[in-house]
């Protein structure tokens, strides 16, 4: 598969544009869910702890209020001297006025009642209630444990609503039971809490109030005691409570760590919204991919069009069609590219051109030459042939001029450009016996050459120019004329050899005139 895209620019073009915009979308489609469900989570969490902030502020009145009723109580040494029997207007009525007169302002949510030892002896509380409280367990047994001070506990009487007590021991007093202490018992049920908190509490939320052991008091809403369970282990093990659980968790502590308030919400996005919000990214990614395809189709076949024209003009350069050319009307580096191939095939045609237009120069000269071979060929067997005549007529004259004209045509149709000196110096003889014919003997050649020079190899021709030009010129207008051909060592060589000696010079000279 990979070998196959990468067998065609087109190919990979398109695959890299479908994979770019398949993360665009994708990866966006992503981002963007990603993004909304932060952006909902953290709204969500900034309501539901302006909500659970409410919630306690709530909860931490109605406790404020009931602890002060009872520091009051504590303060008032006319209500407890009537409630030890201390003073004289200990009366029931005289007590009742007081007791109402002192939670006046807890009385819309709590109810005060006043237990000596179990028994409760005098109470605000309308409705019907246990009359006692064990003094060994809960409420009692905090108070007389921490003499002087208020505690919380859950309410042990077993009237099923749920409610809160929080006492705190005034006084001992002595009766026909013995010594005995005085409590102040304020309850606040769990239908007031839910009267204060009208409203701040929705439908799927869910408030515990739990002692410092995290065992509950009262609870409001819909959650289940699997949810306290979870936080109760999480505390133990020293994690965040509700670290495991998909609901929100909000604990707070209450009147020094005696109390604590757990608030939990419902989690932003249940399984349905997380299910559909699944099913629109799966529709986008099925939609942008269909998208992407058509796209990067789209665009990699524009973007190799230019590519595939210019391909394919280079395919009928390879053929031999010096004729292809590629017209772009665009302005970009696909223009210039279409310039410099256009260019490329103008110059190869114009060289082709050339290099046949040579070829056939060529084939011309060769033939010359064949030509030009053949006439000297043809001369030269022709005056051999009026050598022998001559000889045969005795006419030594002719035969001379006859056999040095077919040593000199032997040697010019020869295709060796060095040939040995003593070859070099029978031309220039054969050159000379003509031209002594020619001009009646007006003129001799005497020739020197040291013996172990005569195999050295000279240029062709090198020496019947100039003896040429010696007759010609340097013997014009003389009777006597003598020409010297010279050859020896030049005695500044640096090699000395017999067999191939490394320098040598060469003399013409003459008597002419100069």
């Amino acid at each position: 598969m990979i070998r196959w895209i990468r067998q065609s620019f087109r190919r990979q073009l398109f695959v890299a544009l479908l994979i770019v915009t398949l993360l665009m979308v994708i990866g966006g489609g992503i981002i963007s869910v990603q993004g909304f469900r932060l952006r909902l989570r953290e709204e969500y969490r900034n309501n539901d702890l302006l909500q659970e902030s409410m919630i306690r502020q709530a909860v931490e009145e109605m406790l404020d209020d009931s602890c002060e009723t009872l520091d009051v109580m504590a303060q008032d040494k006319e209500f407890i001297g009537a409630l030890t029997g201390e003073r004289s207007n200990g009366t029931v009525s005289e007590i009742y006025t007081m007791l109402y007169r002192t939670t006046a302002g807890i009385r819309d949510f709590a109810s005060a009642s006043i237990y000596i030892g179990s028994e409760r002896k005098y109470t605000t509380d309308s409705q019907s209630a246990a009359v006692t409280l064990p003094v060994s367990f809960a409420a009692l047994r905090k108070a007389e444990e921490y003499y002087g001070r208020n505690v919380c506990s859950a309410d042990v009487t077993g009237d099923g609503e749920g409610a809160l007590l929080i006492a705190r021991k005034l006084s001992e007093t002595e009766n026909e039971n013995g010594m005995q202490s005085v409590y102040a018992v304020i309850k606040i049920r769990r239908k007031n809490i839910e009267n204060a908190l009208s409203g701040m509490l929705n439908a799927r939320d869910y408030l515990v109030l739990t002692n410092e052991y995290l065992r509950p008091f009262c609870s409001l809403g819909s959650a289940g005691g699997d949810v306290l369970t979870k936080v109760r282990s999480d505390v133990m093990n020293g994690d965040e409570p509700g670290a495991g659980l998909m609901d929100n968790v909000y604990m707070s502590g209450l009147m020094n760590g005696e109390l604590y308030a757990i608030y939990v919400t419902p989690p932003v996005l249940d399984f349905q919204a997380v299910r559909a919000q699944g099913q629109i990214l799966a529709f986008l990614a099925v939609v942008g991919t269909c998208l992407s395809l058509v796209i990067a189709s789209w665009m990699a076949g524009r973007m190799s069009k230019p590519i595939a024209i210019l391909a394919a003009a280079m395919k009928r350069l390879r053929k031999g069609d010096l004729e292809a050319r590629v017209d772009f009307n665009r302005e970009d580096e696909f223009e210039q590219l279409a310039t410099g191939f256009n260019k490329t095939a103008l110059q190869l045609d114009e060289m082709m051109r050339e290099q046949v237009e040579n070829e056939r120069q060529l084939n011309g000269a060769r033939i010359a030459m064949m030509q030009a071979q053949l006439n000297p060929h043809f001369l030269y067997n022709t005056l051999d042939t009026i050598k022998w005549v001559a000889k045969a007529n005795q006419v030594p004259e002719i035969a001379t001029l006859s056999q040095s004209l077919a040593g000199i045509l032997r040697s010019s149709i020869s295709e060796e450009q060095f040939v040995p000196l003593s070859q070099e110096i029978k031309l220039v003889r054969n050159y000379c016996d003509i031209q002594r014919i020619r001009f009646d003997d007006f003129f001799d050649l005497t020739v020197k050459v040291e013996p172990s020079l005569e195999n050295a190899y000279v240029p062709k021709l090198i020496l019947q120019p100039i003896v040429e030009n010696a007759i010609i010129h340097g013997l014009e207008d003389r009777r006597e004329g003598h020409i010297l051909v010279e050859v020896k060592r030049c005695e500044k060589a640096s090699d000395v050899d017999n067999e191939a000696p490394a320098d040598m010079e060469i003399s013409v000279t003459d008597n002419g005139k100069g």
